[in-house]
């Protein structure tokens, strides 16, 4: 059976749009303030005097170790993919980078569980922001991997991965501040497609 092996936020789960409905109920964003989609960082949308890196790594923090991590939405066609990718008898496995912190782990693997059933055979957290590259040297580098990140994209493929069989899950953020042309960036229904070859 082959495996494939998912980012979380922006690929399984809508983190993006929970965390800034969160920052805009706590008002660290106003109206004039809102976070620009072409951008991957929030800091300098965040409103004085809070918008500074630092702050905003906090901020990222503090969401991720709150009960509202356990109740994020699926991203579009997320729900109907996975479950197709699991019928089809494929290994899934996720390696998400947003929290060491046990209790959170568990609040996210609940998460997945309520939103897609017990479909995961792997879970990996890391703390946030934390490299993949470990991780994917010890996987079997004929998986198929998605992401929404560029930069672990990339680690894949450095660590041996075959690039045609990583995709990138496209946002407005990952392809204004990565704009290179080779990379698949698909809905979750032209990914399937791809790798049931249909």
């Amino acid at each position: 059976m082959e495996t494939i092996i998912l980012d979380c936020d922006g690929v399984l789960l809508n983190w993006r749009e929970t965390f800034k409905n969160w920052l805009i109920q706590h008002q660290f964003l106003s109206g004039s303030h809102l976070w620009n989609e072409d951008d991957y960082d929030i800091y300098p949308y965040l409103s004085e005097p809070f918008n500074t890196p630092e702050f905003a790594l906090k901020l990222s923090l503090l969401f991720n170790e709150s009960f509202i991590l356990g109740k994020l939405p699926p991203m579009p066609g997320a729900v109907d993919a996975i479950k197709k990718l699991h019928s089809s008898g494929f290994i899934l496995k996720v390696v998400s980078s947003f929290t060491d912190v046990y209790e959170s782990m568990k609040i996210r693997e609940n998460n997945l569980l309520s939103v897609f059933g017990p479909v995961f055979q792997e879970f990996i957290s890391l703390p946030l922001f934390g490299d993949k590259s470990d991780y994917l040297s010890k996987q079997d580098k004929n998986s198929y991997f998605v992401e929404d990140s560029l930069v672990n994209r990339n680690c894949a493929i450095k660590v041996g991965f075959n690039p045609a069989r990583c995709y990138i899950i496209p946002h407005a953020y990952n392809r204004s501040s990565h704009p290179e042309t080779d990379v698949m960036r698909l809905s979750w229904n032209n990914i399937v497609k791809d790798i049931l070859g249909e």
